[in-house]
């Protein structure tokens, strides 16, 4: 009986997209430009840079410009399964981050490479 509750709460997280609502949150307000913040997740506007930035624990691991919609992303030094989850929930649709053998890999555009460490990746 604990298992299936421990199942169904974990759906309820993930909600029908395969992906936590915090996770979907988030990057609705990236992408969408407003502000948005829970528990360990925050979007906010840089003025100075005129860019929407995804932080994570106060590290930013994403930004889309405003000018041209770019987005760019990485694990800031911090290469844990949360940031692999906002990280995977910008790229969905597009690519995919994934580990094997403990190391991060992004498949881009049907490209498989090593995904750098703490370095910006535009998608």
């Amino acid at each position: 009986m604990h298992l299936d509750l421990t199942i169904r709460s974990r759906q309820l997280k993930q909600g029908a997209h395969g992906m936590r609502k915090i996770t979907r949150d988030a990057v609705l307000a990236l992408r969408n430009g407003y502000h948005f913040g829970r528990d360990n997740t925050r979007v906010d506007y840089n003025i100075k840079k005129d860019r929407w930035e995804m932080l994570l624990h106060n590290n930013l691991i994403a930004y889309r410009t405003c000018e041209v919609y770019e987005i760019y992303i990485r694990d800031a030094g911090w290469r844990t399964s949360t940031t692999k989850e906002r990280l995977n929930g910008i790229l969905k649709g597009r690519g995919t981050i994934f580990q094997k053998d403990f190391e991060w890999y992004i498949d881009l555009n049907g490209g498989t490479k090593p995904f750098p460490y703490n370095e910006w990746v535009e998608i």
